[in-house]
């Protein structure tokens, strides 16, 4: 059984809530993803308290006046009811809630509530993918074996 932590991707971007909403939007496409880990810093690490999407700050940004975009926040955009894993959940369990929560980020925390990981459904799409091309590897090489094995007469 795979857990979230040994999926997840332990390269995580994050941002925190008095971040400048544009600066969020920079980070994001100067490191080609759709969100950011919102955290705030503890004693031990960092603790995810939200995340912000592309869209997120899309619909934000389209429905404010210009100057006051400039003034906004990550706090002030960000979601506040975040979806976690734990590291040692199995990744089916995750799987399961991102589909009832129709969500497709889920940040992977440890036993202290400390962020260690991302799981996003582009990951598992990619990971399901390599999957499949290996099973279909594997019919072509069993496919050649037996019509090689009925090519030779028997004695």
């Amino acid at each position: 059984m795979v857990t979230a932590g040994e999926f997840c991707n332990r390269t995580v971007f994050i941002v925190r809530p008095a971040d400048s909403l544009i600066g969020a939007a920079k980070r994001m496409r100067d490191e080609h993803v759709g969100s950011l880990v919102v955290v705030e810093d503890v004693d031990r690490g960092r603790r995810p308290i939200g995340m912000i999407t592309d869209r997120d700050i899309l619909v934000h940004m389209l429905g404010e006046e210009r100057p006051k975009v400039e003034t906004l926040s990550v706090g002030d955009v960000m979601s506040k009811e975040l979806i976690r894993a734990w590291e040692e959940e199995p990744l089916l369990d995750v799987l399961k809630r991102m589909r009832s929560y129709g969500i497709r980020r889920v940040p992977v925390v440890d036993t202290e509530d400390l962020l260690v990981g991302l799981i996003s459904f582009d990951d598992l799409v990619e990971q399901i993918a390599d999957e499949m091309h290996d099973l279909a590897a594997v019919l072509g090489r069993e496919r050649r074996r037996e019509t090689q094995g009925r090519a030779q007469p028997h004695g």
